[in-house]
């Protein structure tokens, strides 16, 4: 039961998925040069991790003419991504994580993630990676909420397309940090940045998924311009009810 923090997603919307697998609502997305607290504030309503994405727009200058018709399809693209996660939320406070309603909520919204994911795909092969230079500020860190969502030979086969758009300035590199995390921690190995938790059944709290190298985390964190990692699980529990 890993929790991808966040892109992704509020903490305090964090559910259990039928497979068990924690799963953050905004995964689904980090937006780039906003801090953890920012990210962990906004996560749980739609509209507010929507309008969130527009504050990115000084962040970095554009360095090409936008395509405001895939812009647009993009943001639409994040809206279905969100808005379902949020009707999971709602429907697992009301008949809990593991209640036929949610199983089925969850069946349907992992239908739409494979839409987006097969889109994203025919967006990749036309355009290339849909960075800020093609898609703006508002729909640059999209790709990467999708992507998070997609499945692990999914995740792995596109992390060198996002890694060269961080390269480029086409992403920062924050957003990185969580989905290289869930890559490492799918395959059992330790993460790098701390950004995934799961809960436990013993201390009914969430707990770190072990870190490589925990010494130097907060050293990897900060070069990406994460804050140190006791204040972000602090937060991450206190507002998942850990």
């Amino acid at each position: 039961m890993n929790v991808v923090l966040p892109f992704r997603v509020s903490v305090s919307s964090i559910g259990r998925a039928p497979n068990n697998h924690m799963e953050p609502r905004l995964m689904c997305g980090v937006m780039p040069q906003e801090t953890e607290t920012h990210v962990l504030s906004r996560i749980s309503r739609v509209g507010i991790l929507i309008a969130a994405t527009l504050l990115l727009a000084e962040a970095i200058p554009v360095r090409a003419q936008i395509d405001e018709t895939l812009q647009r399809e993009l943001v639409d693209m994040l809206r279905t991504d969100q808005s379902g996660r949020v009707t999971i939320q709602a429907a697992q406070e009301k008949h809990g994580f593991d209640s036929p309603e949610v199983k089925a909520l969850w069946e349907a919204q992992y239908a739409v993630d494979r839409r987006n994911v097969e889109r994203l795909k025919e967006i990749i092969a036309i355009h290339g990676w849909p960075g800020r230079s093609l898609v703006g500020p508002q729909a640059e860190t999209v790709g990467l909420i999708i992507i998070q969502h997609a499945d692990h030979a999914t995740q792995v086969e596109y992390l060198p397309m996002l890694k060269q758009a961080v390269a480029e300035g086409e992403l920062q590199g924050q957003a990185l940090a969580f989905l290289e995390d869930r890559i490492l921690v799918a395959e059992g190995k330790k993460q790098l940045y701390g950004t995934q938790l799961r809960w436990s059944a013993e201390t009914g709290q969430l707990e770190l998924v072990p870190v490589e190298d925990e010494a130097n985390v907060d050293v990897r964190r900060a070069e990406l311009g994460l804050g140190p990692l006791d204040e972000y699980v602090k937060r991450v529990r206190a507002q998942g009810g850990g």
